[in-house]
């Protein structure tokens, strides 16, 4: 048997690649996020009017202008780093940021004060260098912010942080900017990503400690999996979101998540969790390579022996891989005893495996409903299910394809009402705002349901929104992309779906004036 030499390959191999990766990386990239819940607009050229600013063919650099909507990301533009530039000259390229919100046309122009952000390059002999970078807000006091006074550090990601004083949609605002050096590339830094950032103003729900009739119930899948599913799924430093997923979710009652698969990442999960939500239960598990992933956390005690899990009997596909199935756990806030349900339904693998797909989430919803059946629940006590259930609500209300949704959703959950947020935030699943999704298409699969067999909804106050959650002030997660090929950089949200919130209030009186 001949066996080929590795030396004479893994050289050749090395060439190839220095030449590719060069190639790749022969401009630089300037994008911005937007991370509020508004739309703005950009316009990017080459400024010859700033101060020491030369001109440059066009050929070498391009400028984008266009619209982003709530919490999407966008080109600004791009430059040759060697080619047109030459040696001792100074080229700006400068991104001209507004709002595009018909709101804002009938409100006090200090509102939303437009602004600019400069980004300077130097020429060198061979190459160049970007070497500054600068914010100025647009009003008749110019307010000039330093974000990069020299060149970055030549280290993987440089970020830096300001805070203007100054309005957007008369709220404070961050300017975050990265740095981005490139896996192999020979340049000090290769991409800057600008963040527009009031992530800290997002409207979302809190815990109420001093009503024990409220209750905030969040669900989160944050797909977190064993290192060798990066082959399948961008995985996006897992080990930095399994540490910045809990400090993003506290002030719940209660958090549903799914797809906790690594055993590394849920140890590392759970301790961080600890803190706000001291009691825990789960994952399903069995013989299976995988757990079903889904856990229960919750700042109340969960009461003693009322807990229960099954795995599900039916499944499709890669699902059968892993131990899917429901957890249940009785918690008790006050004087209050609430019934959590926790699962994880079968994904829809593709248009091929659809109808064996759906066929067995059809199945599993049964065991679920049967599941709760089986605990014998007293009717005055609240049942909430929470979790990723892989029944599309938008499918049935954009598509008017309803089969699937009415006989599961509803039949526990009869008048069922969309999120808050549903005009900015359309789907849980949204691949035009969140890198870390890969499809192609929009979904809402994600749920917390009130169980109408118990608390009928026309007795309860209830309200919910999708939340994003994002690691805009990590540096870690602007250098995603150096783990795979073909991965973007600052993927900064922390999962492929944005978590789901509800808020639920039962009246007192429900409670105590209802026999059994």
């Amino acid at each position: 048997m001949k066996f080929f030499k590795p030396s004479l390959a893994v050289f050749l191999f090395g060439i190839y690649s220095v030449f590719i990766t060069s190639a790749a990386y022969a401009q630089y990239y300037l994008y911005f996020i937007n991370n509020t819940d508004r739309p703005v607009s950009y316009r990017t050229f080459l400024d010859t009017q700033a101060q020491g600013c030369e001109n440059l063919d066009a050929s070498y650099y391009q400028g984008y202008s266009g619209t982003l909507q709530a919490y999407q990301r966008g080109k600004l533009a791009t430059i040759n780093y060697g080619q047109g530039i030459e040696d001792g000259k100074t080229y700006c390229l400068t991104a001209h940021i507004t709002s595009t919100d018909p709101a804002e046309k009938t409100k006090q122009p200090e509102q939303t004060i437009p602004f600019s952000l400069t980004t300077r390059l130097q020429g060198a002999w061979v190459g160049s260098s970007i070497v500054h970078a600068k914010y100025q807000l647009e009003s008749q006091v110019p307010q000039i912010i330093d974000i990069f006074t020299s060149k970055p550090v030549p280290d993987n990601v440089q970020l830096e942080t300001i805070m203007p004083k100054a309005l957007w949609h008369g709220q404070p605002y961050k300017i975050y900017a990265a740095a981005v050096h490139y896996a192999g590339s020979d340049q000090s830094t290769d991409e800057i990503d600008y963040v527009l950032d009031q992530s800290e103003l997002q409207a979302r729900y809190f815990r109420d400690d001093q009503d024990d009739g409220s209750l905030t119930v969040a669900t989160y899948n944050v797909q977190l999996w064993p290192a060798y599913a990066g082959v399948a799924m961008r995985m996006n430093e897992a080990s930095v979101r399994a540490q910045l997923i809990p400090k993003k979710i506290k002030q719940y009652d209660v958090v549903v998540v799914e797809e906790l698969m690594s055993k590394g990442h849920r140890d590392v999960f759970i301790d961080a969790m600890k803190q706000d939500y001291p009691y825990f239960y789960g994952p399903t598990s069995s013989a299976k390579l995988l757990t079903g992933g889904q856990m229960i956390f919750s700042h109340w005690p969960i009461v003693t022996a009322e807990y229960a899990k099954a795995v599900f009997t039916d499944c499709s596909g890669i699902d059968c891989g892993s131990a899917k199935g429901v957890l249940y756990a009785k918690i008790q806030k006050g004087q209050m005893l609430y019934n959590i349900i926790g699962t994880h339904l079968q994904a829809t693998e593709g248009e091929s495996s659809a109808v064996k797909d759906t066929a067995a989430r059809d199945k599993q919803f049964a065991q679920l409903k049967q599941f709760i059946d089986a605990r014998n629940l007293p009717k005055d006590q609240p049942v909430v299910i929470a979790g990723d259930l892989n029944v599309d609500y938008q499918e049935c209300h954009t598509k008017q394809e309803c089969t699937e949704f009415n006989k599961t959703i509803l039949t526990v959950d009869s008048k069922y009402q969309p999120w808050l947020n549903i005009d900015t935030l359309p789907y849980g699943g949204d691949y035009t705002k969140n890198l870390m999704n890969t499809g192609t298409y929009g979904e809402m699969d994600d749920y917390v349901l009130v169980h109408q067999g118990y608390i009928p909804e026309d007795q309860l106050q209830q309200q919910s929104r999708i939340r994003v959650i994002r690691g805009v002030a990590e540096p870690l997660m602007y250098d995603g992309g150096s783990m795979l090929l073909n991965t973007p950089y600052a993927e900064l949200d922390l999962s492929d779906h944005f978590l789901f919130e509800r808020k639920l209030h039962f009246p007192r009186e429900l409670f105590y004036e209802r026999t059994p």
